[in-house]
């Protein structure tokens, strides 16, 4: 089995580790081009278990319990969109976990990123209405912050995975190359 890590080799890291061999292609069901399945291991076993996916739901569990205590009628469209953008992250990670091709797992992603810009942006702007305290603030503003930098460690992750599966698949197609030649 591969194994790829950042310096860390206790145990395998990998969203889509590939030892179906070089130049086979995956239709990223674990089936090979020639129609043997490969063996994928995966980084998390479940979504349960991808931290960043759990950190999100704290998250939106925090802002839900926070909001609760200053929600007042004139301000709920403000809370509202503050309650949608935090479940919304979760819901961005969880679907993209469960997509199979790179491309539409980086969309999902990049979206959970994008709606943590926006929280944080509706979380500064609640707090300059003095809608929000500032140890809340601080408090989630702490935490967005510590999500954005797990989804975007696990972002690179991918793309590492991904550059490194193009290298295997790469020097294969080469020496195909040369030897029909």
């Amino acid at each position: 089995m591969k194994n790829i890590t950042s310096g860390d080799s206790r145990k395998p890291h990998s969203a889509a580790i590939d030892v179906a061999g070089p130049g086979a292609w995956r239709d990223g069901f674990g089936t090979r081009s020639d129609g043997r399945n490969c063996h994928c291991v995966a980084m998390a076993g479940s979504l349960r278990d991808l931290k960043v996916w759990q950190e999100a739901v704290a998250l939106g569990g925090e802002v839900l319990r926070v909001v609760r205590h200053c929600a007042r009628r004139e301000t709920k469209p403000a809370t509202d969109a503050l309650i949608i953008t935090a479940l919304a992250i979760a819901s961005h990670i969880a679907e993209g976990y469960g997509r199979y091709t790179a491309p539409e797992q980086r969309q999902l992603y990049r979206a959970a990123k994008r709606e943590l810009l926006r929280l944080e942006t509706q979380l500064a702007i609640l707090r300059h209405a003095d809608l929000l305290s500032l140890a809340a603030h601080g408090d989630l503003l702490k935490r967005t912050h510590h999500v954005a930098r797990l989804l975007a460690g696990y972002i690179v992750y991918l793309e590492r995975q991904r550059a490194s599966e193009d290298e295997d698949v790469t020097p294969a197609r080469a020496s195909a190359a040369t030897a029909t030649a």
